[in-house]
């Protein structure tokens, strides 16, 4: 179900999918990039392009060779030049080193973008901002400053060494105000943007723009880099723009020039594949791969924070006698009544700070990420654990569960995390089911200790 899924997103319009080898002849590409370049599809990428952009497109092939890299690339297609806002990462087909090429048909915004420019000329915001100690040159604004804005379709702006915006162009303070005449409807005021420091025209109210806060003053040191961030939209949308950055001079000052790129399609694209691959089609809940991809996060924060984590792992008893006298289909009603109560019994009054994940592991295994110290941990089981065989969860029959709880230890990463919850799982199930075992007390379970001697290999 998950291939079938995923096939069919991949083969939609929705977005551009393409694999080229490392020459950048194309080796395979899905419906939406095939319509997008014209029926006339040449057999090389670089044959798609003006020869003024070549040199730019095969040094993105080349960095793609090792790490990911975005660009909004020109192509030449079926109705002249269009624009991709694509990914290039590595990737392998079919045993070949290939590139990987994921992106969006950008081509109206663009053109959007440069028709808007072109008739706010005359309204572009450009005022000079003073810092001490130095002094901007006010001889030296004028139509070669002018110039470097227009000549750029996406929105952008130049900040000086410290941050503050020195001038923007009309597309980058539409950003933040609206057209003009929704702003007077609203009765707001316009939002000024030059003068203003960068950073205070993003909240830092989340994760993406708490990181760009991060990163923002180290691409001005280095006047490069790029870094993703967001804006919420009155009517709760949300913008997603990719800020690069690169040196110019400003009043005769180092400066740095930030374009931003649009980039909201290209990122609900990529959210709805993680959650394709994410999620477990049979449970609702997390995926195995969600799992691995949450653990690591968590771990990394755990470690960082200094704060306790702890994984419990649950196995359903007696759910292969289950399939084999009542059917599958019994045996996966009972899969899903379980997820279905686990998160009913977490999202009451058990519900921690943050909350507690729940994914399934295996094919009756789930998993439960808490942030709670070990003991609190195993007062949780004990309590999921009862809660479930005696509650009534749409079950015909009573269910009983063996769990294994295992708090993170400053010498585990998340393979030796996992695998300690899995053996304390595990000591349950052989000591007879329906029972919670901690980790650190697993070779107290009687008639234990020897098989997991043996298991280490010093029995």
């Amino acid at each position: 179900e998950i291939e079938r899924r995923y096939g069919e997103l991949i083969n939609s319009r929705a977005f551009l999918y393409a694999f080229v080898d490392l020459e950048g002849t194309f080796l395979l590409m899905n419906r939406g990039m095939r319509l997008f370049l014209g029926p006339a599809i040449p057999d090389v990428l670089l044959s798609c392009c003006a020869p003024e952009h070549r040199e730019t497109l095969q040094n993105l092939l080349r960095d793609a060779r090792t790490e990911a890299v975005e660009a909004v690339v020109p192509l030449s297609g079926r109705a002249g030049t269009l624009w991709m806002d694509a990914e290039f990462s590595p990737a392998g087909l079919r045993g070949t080193a290939a590139v990987q090429i994921v992106g969006m048909d950008v081509t109206d915004w663009v053109k959007e973008q440069q028709r808007l420019a072109s008739e706010a000329r005359p309204r572009a915001e450009v005022r000079e901002v003073r810092e001490e100690p130095r002094e901007a040159d006010p001889k030296v604004m004028g139509s070669e400053r002018m110039g470097i804005l227009d000549a750029v379709a996406a929105r952008s702006a130049v900040v000086s060494d410290r941050g503050v915006c020195l001038a923007a162009n009309a597309s980058f303070v539409l950003t933040f105000n609206g057209a003009e005449n929704e702003v007077k409807a609203a009765g707001k005021p316009a939002q000024r943007v030059v003068g203003r420091r960068l950073l205070d025209l993003f909240p830092e109210d989340g994760p993406v723009n708490a990181a760009f806060h991060r990163q923002f003053p180290q691409m001005l040191i280095a006047r490069e880099g790029s870094a993703e961030c967001c804006l919420s939209s009155p009517e709760g949308e949300v913008l997603w723009l990719e800020v690069r950055a690169r040196p110019v001079e400003w009043a005769g000052l180092p400066a740095v020039m930030l374009t931003c790129a649009d980039v909201s399609a290209l990122r609900r694209t990529r959210e709805q594949l993680e959650r394709v691959t994410s999620e477990d089609c049979a449970t609702g809940r997390l995926s195995r791969q969600g799992m691995e991809r949450l653990l690591s996060r968590k771990v990394e924060c755990a470690f960082r924070d200094r704060t306790p984590l702890s994984l419990i792992m649950l196995d359903v008893d007696g759910l292969r006698k289950i399939n084999e006298v009542e059917g599958y289909a019994a045996a996966d009603h009972a899969l899903k009544a379980l997820a279905a109560a686990l998160k009913d019994i977490l999202s009451g009054e058990l519900a921690g700070t943050p909350p507690e994940v729940v994914g399934r592991w295996g094919g009756d295994e789930f998993m439960v990420l808490t942030f709670r110290s070990g003991p609190a941990a195993r007062a949780l089981a004990n309590i999921l654990r009862d809660r479930v065989h005696g509650g009534a969860f749409d079950l015909e029959n009573a269910m009983t569960l063996s769990v294994g709880v295992a708090e993170l230890r400053g010498d585990m990463d998340v393979s030796a995390f996992v695998g300690a919850a899995f053996d304390a799982m595990t000591a349950a199930r052989r000591s007879g089911g329906n029972r919670t075992v901690l980790a650190e007390e697993r070779g107290t379970v009687p008639g234990l200790e020897r098989d997991f001697n043996r298991r280490d290999g010093t029995s």
